[in-house]
């Protein structure tokens, strides 16, 4: 603690406060939704809109139906099960949580709290749990009754919370205690979100509905919409929810703040069915540059007279592409073209030959002169927009026809003569 009366010096004042500057903010939190494979994330006031926070790197591990987010990671649920994703680093591709459980076709949704996942097992009119990394896992932890199938569950304190189309669950984080009818009330779909207060179910009636923790004043039409939530998400008694509409409509990110008008068309969307929505509590969505997606080479084509050859290489997205291989001299010749549809592919064709200067073009020159053919690792670097680098290689070789010559000549048998 400084004296009283201190005063920094100038230039010590001017450190102190460029160290304030450093310290991270606590402001309010990130939000982050699933649209045409991807995630995108924005800040809360839905501004600095990121499109391809992640960019899925196929349909197996994609993001296509519910999305939790956490201070340190983003789960949702694909073809391959339960995934997550570090926000804190370093740099690395999605890793499946739970797998197996997406066999009988009904998608269940999940929850995270407490140090565990839970997940619905629709088929199995189940609930399941296992820790963050997949371990104990336990397929049926509380097994419902009746009819009932859950179908979306959320963690809260020492409960499990699930949706019934008959109704609203709970369970204690063990299984115990199991209550199928806590809220007896018609659900009109899986969205389901808890807080310390409140929990918020897809009303049947359009819009959001909700209940007191303790399950008593039920609102069917706490926040109105023509629409259903399709997902919903709760901070500081904000309201973030997909709203989906009939028909071939693309959904909206809908806000209600506590004491304004609720916006079912806060944010417009580019999907019309099957999104998740999540906040975290970031100030901002987390710089979490990924490694671009892997390409691919096609069709090597070769130029023998010249001792040249072009090339195909295939890109998910547009971004940057550079040869880094030391021996070879290179240009794009074309790319790169659209595709015909959204999951396609990019083509760039690459005109490859030897370098001009360094130890490994001499080397590659002198083989195509002396023997037609020159062996070489070709490297190539490419980044899609905002994302890691990913470097790929493929063993080629130039060839090179080389007109008869002494050396050649040698090689010939020897004819005798009489």
């Amino acid at each position: 603690m400084p004296r009283p009366g201190w005063k920094p010096r100038p230039l010590l004042g001017a450190v102190i406060a460029t160290l304030a500057l450093l310290v991270p903010s606590t402001a309010t939190a990130a939000i982050y939704w699933t649209e045409a494979g991807n995630i995108v994330a924005a800040r809360l006031d839905g501004s600095g809109i990121e499109p391809r926070f992640f960019q899925s790197a196929g349909s197996m591990s994609g993001p296509f139906y519910d999305l939790i987010a956490t201070d340190t990671h983003l789960y949702w649920r694909g073809f391959l099960g339960v995934m997550s994703l570090s926000l804190d680093g370093p740099a690395a591709p999605p890793a499946p949580v739970i797998t197996g459980i997406n066999e009988s076709g009904l998608l269940g949704g999940f929850g995270v709290g407490a140090g565990y996942l839970y997940w619905t097992n629709p088929e199995r009119k189940s609930i399941g749990r296992a820790a963050l990394d997949g371990s104990g896992r336990i397929d049926d932890l509380v097994t419902v009754g009746g009819f009932s199938r859950p179908c979306d569950v959320a963690v809260r304190g020492e409960y499990i919370y699930w949706t019934d189309f008959a109704g609203i669950g709970r369970a204690r984080l063990d299984g115990s205690e199991v209550d199928d009818s806590f809220v007896p009330t018609l659900v009109g779909g899986c969205a389901l979100a808890v807080d310390d207060r409140h929990i918020y179910w897809a009303s049947s009636e359009g819009g959001i509905a909700r209940a007191t923790i303790a399950g008593d004043a039920v609102e069917p039409q706490f926040i109105p919409s023509a629409g259903r939530a399709e997902s919903i998400a709760v901070l500081d008694g904000t309201v973030y929810w997909i709203d989906q509409r009939e028909g071939m409509v693309n959904e909206t990110i809908g806000r209600a703040v506590p004491g304004q008008p609720p916006v079912a068309a806060w944010v417009p969307t580019s999907t019309f069915s099957g999104g998740g929505v999540a906040v975290d509590a970031r100030s901002e969505p987390a710089p979490r540059p990924l490694p671009s997606r892997p390409i691919r080479f096609g069709q090597l084509r070769q130029n023998k007279s010249r001792g040249i050859a072009a090339i195909d290489v295939w890109v998910p997205e547009r971004g940057d592409l550079v040869v880094t291989s030391p021996a070879i001299g290179w240009k794009v010749l074309k790319g790169p073209e659209p595709p015909p549809y959204r999951f396609g592919s990019f083509r760039w064709r690459l005109k490859l030959w030897p370098g001009k200067t360094g130890r490994a073009s001499r080397r590659v020159k002198r083989q195509l002169a002396r023997r037609g053919r020159a062996p070489l690792a070709l490297r190539v670097t490419y980044s899609e927009t905002g994302q890691l680098p990913v470097v790929a290689t493929k063993q080629l070789a130039l060839r090179k026809d080389l007109p008869p010559g002494p050396a050649r000549r040698d090689k010939q048998p020897a004819r005798h003569h009489r």
